[in-house]
């Protein structure tokens, strides 16, 4: 009797304590989901045809929302686009609506029902989407939205913002627009000694890609712009370039994450790009702590060249090509009057250094941050 009270009190302790830490905010950025190309290859005639289509209803700001009686719908002219077929430039396709709606049914899964951290029946007023201003992202947030809070009756009619800004002023990505003394430092990267040194270790490799693809100055941004490519044309069941073997795709894949690491993991660049978005997340976490922020959740939906510099703000990127709905997780933690971050990337705990434990005190976390934040932006940036 006495070995079964010893283990209720351990076990009314452990809820005891778990209970004081209480999860007040999560802020989860998210890459797109499966798309078509960019643009065209050499030596590719492969052809793509889009289903997935968006409907618009315009109205006017100062009038009541009205029924969606007339609604537009964008259609592209057969082989009239940049890539054969019918798709646009990077057209989020429905195999990447149907990841993004599974990654916000993950996350329904664990912070409504197994966290009990947001409500199951949707409430506006603690929910804020943000998403760069392109349409396969504006087109991942509203799918994640999607799984995130099923839409169960299609009379009802809720009108949600996603939050956006001009492409020339997004902090979520590498945006030379913005920031002009990027595409100088990129440059200055690139005619390092040791980006150099080890683009001449793989000659031979840069030949063969060469041959089968038909590029002219191929570097490592092109291998990761290949290797995505090949994600596509695999996950879209699109014949592959004829020569291409397992063996260089894998090595596509190792060039492309070096190439990542070692030029937009570039410290300098890193707090050039993601810099800014950070001090936003900062903001978000003050405002929440304060009481002045009645959101408890915030989604990110952006690029692979923002999650890059994200991770590697904190030392935990891979060195891996970022999959398609990819995702980077802040969760804001309060025990008593102390906060404390968790961070993670794809479910899998990351400990950030010059922290003892994968929960930072927020103290702490936020004196890291604000090293990757310029003091001064637009000084720092000028050419």
């Amino acid at each position: 009797m006495k070995q079964i009270a010893n283990w209720i009190i351990i076990i009314l302790l452990f809820f005891s304590i778990a209970s004081t830490h209480k999860l007040k905010f999560v802020g989860a950025f998210v890459r797109h989901g499966d798309r078509v190309p960019n643009k065209n290859i050499p030596k590719d005639g492969t052809i793509w045809q889009c289903k997935l289509n968006s409907l618009e209803m315009y109205n006017n700001d100062n009038l009541p929302s009205p029924t969606p009686s007339r609604l537009f719908g964008k259609k592209f002219m057969q082989d009239r686009n940049t890539l054969p077929g019918n798709c646009s430039r990077g057209q989020l396709t429905e195999i990447g609506a149907k990841q993004l709606q599974s990654l916000g049914s993950k996350f329904r899964n664990k912070y409504i029902y197994d966290l009990n951290f947001l409500p199951q029946e949707l409430d506006p007023d603690f929910i804020w989407l943000r998403s760069t201003d392109k349409p396969r992202t504006m087109r991942s947030a509203a799918n994640f939205f999607l799984g995130l809070y099923p839409q169960k009756d299609n009379r009802k009619q809720d009108v949600f913002p996603i939050h956006t800004m001009d492409w020339n002023n997004e902090n979520m990505h590498f945006n030379t627009k913005m920031c002009p003394k990027l595409a100088i430092l990129k440059n200055q990267i690139k005619r390092s000694p040791k980006y150099i040194t080890h683009m001449k270790s793989i000659e031979y490799f840069i030949y063969q890609i060469d041959k089968i693809y038909g590029f002219i100055d191929l570097d490592g941004y092109n291998f990761l712009t290949l290797y995505n490519n090949v994600k596509f044309r695999i996950n879209h069941n699109k014949t592959l370039p004829s020569g291409l073997s397992d063996k260089m795709i894998e090595k596509l894949k190792i060039e492309g994450g070096w190439y990542a690491n070692f030029v937009m993991g570039n410290k300098t660049l890193v707090k050039l790009t993601i810099g800014p978005f950070l001090q936003d997340l900062l903001n978000a976490f003050d405002s929440k702590i304060s009481g002045e922020n009645p959101h408890k959740f915030h989604l990110y939906t952006a690029h692979n060249s923002g999650i890059v510099p994200l991770l590697a703000a904190y030392g935990a990127f891979d060195s891996r090509p970022v999959d398609f709905a990819s995702s980077v997780v802040f969760e804001l933690f309060q025990e008593k009057k102390k906060y404390y971050v968790r961070l993670s990337y794809n479910d899998r705990k990351i400990k950030i250094p010059g922290c003892k434990k994968k929960k930072c005190l927020y103290t702490k976390f936020k004196k890291i941050t604000q090293k990757m934040i310029p003091k001064n932006y637009e000084k720092e940036c000028r050419i």
